[in-house]
């Protein structure tokens, strides 16, 4: 799970982190363009949906690309409900406490009815595709 933790660390970090922080180490990579912001952002959704037990409608992806003002908005969102440093995703350990962690984005991320396979928690592929 270290893998997917240290992915959700660095996703949030490209949206939400500023040009201080020193985990950018001097080199300073946010998700800045409109297409990138979408998919680190869906990125994250398709962790939260998953490790939730939760589907991510392909629609709900698609929406993130809408507008400029979809994907500015969805930033917002995610850096309000997770602001960069009191939040620390490589730290989490199982698909239990990311899900718990990243509850507040699943009404952003548009998830919807429950997946029968354990996702996250170690379902075969083809039991946790979300989309």
């Amino acid at each position: 799970f270290t893998t997917i933790a240290q992915s959700m660390s660095n996703w949030h970090r490209a949206l939400c982190a500023s040009a201080s922080e020193s985990s950018w180490e001097g080199e300073f990579d946010p998700a800045y363009q409109p297409q990138q912001v979408a998919l680190t952002a869906g990125f994250m959704c398709l962790i939260s949906c998953d490790s939730n037990k939760k589907q991510l409608p392909l629609s709900a992806l698609q929406s993130f690309a809408e507008s400029v003002s979809v994907v500015e908005e969805v930033k917002k969102n995610t850096c309000t409900a997770f602001p960069w440093g009191q939040i620390d995703f490589s730290a989490v350990s199982s698909a239990d406490a990311m899900g718990a962690l990243t509850y507040p984005l699943l009404e952003m991320c548009g998830c919807a009815r429950s997946v029968g396979g354990k996702g996250l928690r170690g379902a075969a592929p083809e039991q946790s595709k979300v989309w």
